[in-house]
């Protein structure tokens, strides 16, 4: 049984940023590290959707499964995972044949850290609804942390064929191409998904970054533009612009960048290497 009206828990950490340089540029963001880190904060997605109604036929009719899958979404909003997990495997036991407990529960088992038992969870959350995107990619996100990058690279393209709007899912698969050194893949896929729609900040900012490390130094100004424009808060997006800039010989619009990063995060790190590129800009 499919569910309408996804509702998309967004991952709560950042993705773990280790400097990289490139021929030519500096770029200091979440795409330019292995496969294996881009997972730290990738967004995991549940279900289902806080108004779905589960089947009236429950085994146990006095049992409200809804009212478990509500408490077991509440929990994972407010970080109690052990809860979670808890209430998911006894919404498993009233429905057993419905795939979107399993990808909650394995949602709930991964932000524990039990990422083995979280892949069998999702495993069995696509074998029984294959077409269900999110568990096909919340799959994917779990076999990179595991270096499984075949097996990643295989569900996280099963989950833009079930959804081919699904943003994320092309993001972490040109994150992941992109990891790999592959940057006319990662290109393609990202093109794939603006040609979709499927748009984000995160997107954008991946597909300028391939833009660039192809030598496509204009379009990936584009890229990287339309990036911050989508979300001004972003001080990766803003930095690697920056970084742009200044390669392309624009010093006053880089010190903007790198001044704005020091308003948007004053004391991060990000603060630090602006002030750095800011000392020795013109």
């Amino acid at each position: 049984m499919s569910f309408t009206n996804r509702w998309l828990a967004v991952g709560i950490g950042v993705m773990f940023i280790l400097p990289v340089f490139l021929t030519a540029l500096s770029f200091y963001q979440l795409t330019h590290i292995e496969p294996s880190a881009i997972v730290a904060g990738t967004p995991l997605v549940v279900t289902p959707t806080e108004t779905a109604v589960f089947p009236a036929t429950s085994p146990t009719p006095t049992v409200d499964i809804n009212q478990i899958v509500q408490d077991g979404l509440d929990a994972l909003k407010t970080g109690d995972y052990a809860l979670a997990e808890i209430l998911f495997r006894k919404a498993i036991v009233l429905l057993p044949e419905e795939a979107t407990p399993f990808n909650s529960l394995g949602l709930a088992l991964f932000r524990q850290g039990k990422v083995e038992e979280a892949i069998v969870a999702y495993q069995t959350a696509v074998s029984l609804e294959p077409d269900l995107a999110e568990a096909a990619y919340n799959l994917g996100v779990a076999y990179l942390s595991t270096n499984q990058f075949s097996q990643a690279e295989k569900y996280l393209q099963q989950a833009i064929e079930a959804d081919v709007h699904f943003a994320a899912a092309y993001a972490s698969l040109g994150e992941l191409y992109l990891g790999r050194s592959e940057v006319d893949k990662a290109i393609a896929v990202l093109e794939e998904a603006v040609a979709h729609e499927a748009v984000s900040a995160t997107l954008y900012h991946s597909l300028g970054v391939a833009y660039v490390l192809a030598g496509r130094l204009e379009e990936g100004k584009v890229a990287l533009e339309t990036a911050v424009s989508l979300n001004p808060q972003s001080a990766p997006a803003r930095y690697d612009l920056g970084i742009l800039y200044l390669h392309l010989n624009q010093p006053a619009l880089a010190r903007t960048q790198f001044e704005e990063i020091l308003s948007l995060a004053p004391g991060s790190e990000w603060a630090q290497e602006a002030q750095k590129q800011l000392n020795t800009t013109p």
